[in-house]
């Protein structure tokens, strides 16, 4: 969204129990032991991305905040099970490094469709590719990764689940250090 307008970076994402942060630390530091190249995700900031909106004009924030929450009171609290690993867009070209769900639950698949769909009418468009609820661990950089690669493959893959239910508005900065989130709105999904 071009002009003089004031924008912020936004996107949609369920927050992560400290418990799965944990276990993801871990396996991240297991995996930094053979080899370097991958800027890694900071733990805090790691998040389950459902929706990137981009440059976003704030004077729409407000009409956001409604279409999630009408959202969020039509969606149950979602339970997401992660136990694979993978890379974006393939283990054998990787740029990005990721943990997912071998079953996505089909409640998330309609929360992003209902996101989607209800988020046109605000002028933002729908993404061409499916999408594959994922946390990302890290972004291959420079270098040879084989060996992390490899490690992934051979690895038992972390394995943990939570239930998700609150929707979060998020404001990414890009700084030199790395990107800094901050939550704009939140809406409680319907128990």
């Amino acid at each position: 969204m071009a002009g003089s307008e004031q924008t912020q970076r936004l996107f949609f994402c369920f927050d992560l129990p400290t418990s799965a942060k944990e276990i993801i630390a871990e396996y991240q530091a297991e995996l930094k032991k053979y080899g370097q190249g991958v800027a890694w995700t900071r733990i805090e900031n790691t998040h389950l991305t459902l929706k990137f909106l981009g440059d976003t004009k704030v004077a729409t924030v407000d009409k956001i905040g409604e279409v999630m929450g009408k959202i969020a009171q039509e969606t149950s609290i979602i339970e997401l099970a992660f136990d694979k690993v993978g890379a974006f867009p393939s283990m054998k070209s990787p740029k990005v490094l990721w943990i997912g769900c071998s079953n996505v639950p089909d409640e998330i698949k309609i929360l992003h469709k209902r996101l989607t769909r209800d988020l046109r009418s605000l002028g933002f468009e729908s993404e061409n590719r499916e999408y594959t609820p994922h946390l990302t661990l890290g972004r291959v950089k420079l270098g040879n990764v084989d060996k992390i690669i490899e490690k992934m493959k051979e690895s038992t893959a972390p394995v943990f689940s939570f239930r998700a239910h609150e929707l979060i508005l998020m404001k990414s900065e890009l700084k030199r250090t790395g990107p800094v989130y901050t939550e704009i709105k939140n809406s409680a999904l319907n128990n």
